[in-house]
């Protein structure tokens, strides 16, 4: 209530709760950040990093008052759809999608949402479980090891922006459709104040989002 109250008399400064997940925060919320205080460098942020669903739930419990979280979720406030990256298979040596289950996989731990995604398309398209030669604590020491020619793995687009000479193919469907990985900005009906505001529509630009 305090900060919403400072922040209501002074447009320009105040305190901005805000929760991340994990891959977002690594790769896009130092930029994001940045790009925004160099026009308001009085604005405070008190940032919680986690797994999506983590996220999900202290908005949910008004502990932070806006999320930038990954996945289907399911939201009664404002829920606007930011970005959409392909989940690629990542690899070093060129992708024989057919024998894929052959290869050694490494994987790394992630959210229950993407687990689901990339468990679900692969029983849709083998008969045989991944050969997982190695589960790594996160995306990009996985990838680092995929640059290496350890294995390939399945990720998100995201992960993929400082790594050069890979091949990646995007998964999908039966349909032949490309599955993608959802960026939503969860916010309530109620954050309406000046500052609160203009970090919405920075969020949008960065995004590139177009209403």
């Amino acid at each position: 209530m305090k900060d919403n109250l400072h922040s209501i008399d002074n447009e320009n400064e105040g305190v901005i709760r805000l929760g991340v997940s994990h891959n977002l925060a690594r790769y896009d919320l130092p930029e994001l950040l940045s790009s925004f205080t160099d026009d308001f460098n009085k604005i405070q942020f008190k940032i919680i990093t986690s797994w999506s669903q983590s996220i999900y739930k202290l908005i949910a419990s008004d502990e932070i008052s806006l999320a930038i979280v990954r996945g289907d979720v399911s939201w009664k406030g404002y829920k606007i759809l930011l970005d959409q990256e392909p989940i690629c298979i990542i690899s070093k040596d060129e992708i024989d999608i057919e024998n894929l289950p052959t290869k050694s996989r490494i994987a790394f731990k992630t959210d229950i949402g993407l687990q689901t995604t990339i468990d679900n398309w692969w029983k849709e398209s083998y008969n045989e479980p991944p050969n997982e030669a190695m589960l790594i604590d996160n995306i990009e020491s996985c990838l680092k090891l995929v640059e290496k020619g350890m294995g390939y793995a399945i990720a998100p687009n995201i992960g993929i922006r400082d790594h050069e000479n890979l091949n990646i193919v995007p998964i999908k469907n039966k349909k032949n459709e490309i599955i993608y990985r959802d960026t939503w900005l969860l916010y309530r009906e109620e954050v309406d104040y000046p500052l609160m505001q203009k970090f919405i529509r920075h969020i949008k630009s960065y995004y590139k989002y177009i209403d």
